[in-house]
């Protein structure tokens, strides 16, 4: 008789939770559809396949949607309605085809991944390759050495990969650093020591214009495909931060009043010269998935 109470206790226990389970997706269901993405009745209630969603988030996001505020199957419903609305091709997380960063330097890996979040392709970088062999950086420009990066890659893994190489051009030094912009104050020197060259070269100098230039080079099966990047902006008269990455703390780009290793991640991920780059090959990407 005690079993019985319990299960019946339970099982009402059990209807209270499931009945609060209905209505919490009912109010996530007419939440979303009064930010104009529409959920369809057939998807309400039921456990979708999991698919690729990193750019349905990313639309999302951009509506004013939160993930915390959407859960389990719906969760997955709202990121195909989102991927719907905004024309973006749902694929099976198993058939994306993987690239390979050439890099492993964690900082820059990061941010290429979080750039190419909406990309139809799976991001790793060469720390899932520890043997594969480090590049030598000789060729007289950007386009070369990130040539270098991806063709080296793609031999060791036979993926599709991605180099990459970033250069500061000031115009007072002619356009140095350059292509040696990692190696400016010496092969052994660090992003402080080649900072403080950069300033101690251009003191009393009245004209401190720069820019900043990225190549990507993705080598795939039908050969190099180049994307550039640009960002004007002007060199500080000191270090602005101690957050960023090489130049970022002495640069400031034009129309700001702060370094670009200031800005927050939304606000550099607009305008900086990897961004740029990022972006176009993400529409290269999309259009070859189309065919």
């Amino acid at each position: 008789q005690t079993g019985g109470l319990r299960r019946k206790t339970q099982g009402r226990y059990t209807q209270r939770l499931h009945g609060k389970s209905r209505m919490k997706r009912e109010f996530h269901v007419r939440f979303c559809e009064s930010r104009g993405v529409k959920i369809p009745p057939a998807t309400r209630h039921s456990r979708l396949k999991r698919t690729n969603c990193s750019a349905a988030k990313i639309y999302m996001t951009q509506l004013g949607f939160l993930k915390r505020n959407l859960s389990g199957s719906l969760r997955v419903a709202v990121f195909s309605a989102c991927c719907s609305r905004s024309n973006i091709n749902m694929v099976p997380a198993q058939s994306l085809p993987q690239l390979v960063l050439a890099t492993r330097n964690t900082y820059k890996a990061g941010e290429l991944k979080l750039l190419l979040a909406s990309a139809p392709v799976e991001v790793i970088d060469l720390s899932a390759f520890p043997d594969a062999p480090p590049v030598d950086e000789t060729a007289p420009d950007l386009r070369g050495n990130a040539a270098l990066k991806a063709l080296s890659a793609q031999k060791h893994t036979g993926l599709w990969t991605l180099g990459d190489d970033t250069g500061l051009y000031i115009n007072a030094l002619g356009g140095r650093p350059g292509v040696h912009s990692a190696r400016f104050a010496g092969e052994r020197a660090d992003a402080k020591a080649n900072r403080a060259l950069v300033l101690e070269l251009l003191t009393n100098k009245s004209d401190r214009t720069a820019r900043f230039m990225t190549i990507l080079a993705l080598a795939y099966p039908e050969g190099i495909h180049y994307f550039e990047g640009r960002l004007n902006g002007r060199i500080a008269e000191s270090s602005l931060s101690v957050r960023g990455f090489g130049y970022e703390s002495i640069f400031i780009p034009d129309g700001a009043s702060v370094s670009l290793a200031q800005l927050s991640r939304k606000e550099k991920n607009k305008i900086s010269h990897r961004a740029q780059s990022a972006m176009a090959l993400v529409s290269f990407l999309g259009k070859l998935q189309k065919g």
